[in-house]
């Protein structure tokens, strides 16, 4: 009796060894920013534009302050062109780095001015802190959220549908 006892701990604990090793190679996968953006948006699919490096000097190139601190970027646009849901996500380091890059980006607007400033305000969407601003009629919005930072913008026409984008964009 005893050794089917032991036969049955040896098998449990290599059971367990592999279940952990198992979890462990998963969280030890490069995360990619793209892959948290959702697959659809208000039944619009999800159309990565750029990502990787050239997300990341694409941002650079269009930000007066430094981007620092992004192991990842995805631009992914979502709908047709004259409608389109434009999203950005940045993955950081880590969540305190994510939502200090964040708080970061809403100081730049104020010290930048113009309707980047007069427009930002802090709200709460689907239980979300998020920043918000109408700097050239369309609505943009901005949050930290774990280890990304989400940035989409959403034109006039589709304002209503704004918590229900929102919260649709997690990690």
């Amino acid at each position: 009796m005893s050794f089917t006892r032991r036969k049955m701990g040896a098998v449990i604990a290599i059971i367990a060894v592999i279940a952990i090793a198992l979890a462990a190679s998963y969280l030890m996968l490069p995360k990619r920013a793209a892959d948290i953006a959702p697959d659809e948006l208000l039944g619009m699919e999800k159309v990565v534009v750029l990502e990787g490096a050239e997300a990341i000097e694409d941002v650079r190139q269009k930000h007066i302050g430094a981007v620092e601190n992004a192991e990842d970027i995805a631009i992914v646009q979502y709908g047709p062109a004259y409608h389109q849901i434009v999203l950005w996500v940045t993955l950081y380091p880590n969540d305190v780095v994510a939502a200090s890059e964040n708080e970061k980006m809403a100081d730049a607007m104020v010290r930048f001015g113009g309707n980047w400033k007069e427009n930002l305000e802090e709200v709460t969407i689907g239980g979300k802190k998020v920043y918000g601003t109408t700097p050239n009629g369309d609505f943009h919005y901005f949050w930290a959220e774990r280890e990304y930072v989400f940035y989409v913008i959403i034109p006039r026409i589709l304002q209503e549908s704004t918590t229900e984008v929102i919260t649709a964009i997690k990690a």
